[in-house]
């Protein structure tokens, strides 16, 4: 079965918009990007942009258990 991809809007909109402005906002990446040369400062970028989405996935992943585990939503 092939279901429609769910709040897909909202999936871009997290990627595109909120992680890397997240990112553009921590301190190391701003050092980086205003003291260093471009190379350094993509890989400090790169770097939390991966740290910041295994937190949100480990944030989400947890929600979605404890909606899983909870047995009284399984009769609605």
């Amino acid at each position: 079965m092939n279901d429609p991809w769910q709040n897909e809007d909202k999936t871009w909109k997290f990627f595109l918009e909120e992680l890397p402005e997240k990112v553009r906002e921590d301190g190391k990446y701003q050092n980086a990007r205003n003291y260093s040369n471009p190379q350094n400062a993509q890989l400090t970028f790169e770097n939390k942009f991966s740290q910041e989405l295994r937190r949100y996935i480990r944030e989400h992943l947890q929600e979605y258990r404890q909606f899983t585990d909870n047995k009284t939503f399984e009769n609605g």
